[in-house]
């Protein structure tokens, strides 16, 4: 069941993930690629509505993935402000630290966090202008327009 839900995930299949669902699939499990369902869904940049199926559920945006990786992380890593907005909704909190938190803020357009970030860590700002590229790019194909003039301002 959770490779079902894995795949539905893949193929951005809403009305195949609730059907899993219904029918008893763990959204926490996580399969043999490292991953749960969840972790797919961000990383396959699915609609709200999946995500919100998912934590619907019981799905755990906290639960990290195989290489220490929660939901939280990649969301933030692929630009998704909505998904974190979403997880904070559902009573998640969005609690990183380092470079994942000012990418958070860069993402979410939290100009006060990311000016406190920068301050208190200017090494921050060095090690995301070196992951810029690959970040401008995740930002950009989820249409984080906010989150890309963040980005674009390090330059």
């Amino acid at each position: 069941m959770g490779t079902l839900l894995r795949r539905k995930c893949d193929w951005h299949d809403a009305g195949g993930l609730r059907l899993v669902l219904e029918h008893g699939g763990n959204p926490n499990e996580i399969g043999i690629f490292g991953h749960t369902a969840l972790h797919s869904s961000v990383h396959r940049d699915n609609s709200l509505e999946m995500m919100e199926m998912l934590l619907d559920y019981g799905a755990d945006p906290a639960l990290p993935n195989r290489e220490g990786r929660s939901a939280i992380v990649i969301a933030a890593r692929r630009g998704r402000a909505d998904a974190l907005d979403l997880f904070e909704r559902y009573g998640t909190p969005i609690s990183l630290a380092g470079i994942d938190a000012l990418i958070a803020a860069r993402a979410r357009d939290q100009k006060e966090i990311i000016r406190s970030l920068t301050a208190s860590e200017p090494r921050l700002e060095l090690e995301l202008v070196e992951r810029g590229g690959g970040l401008l790019a995740e930002f950009s194909g989820v249409g984080n327009l906010a989150g890309v003039r963040n980005l674009l301002d390090l330059v």
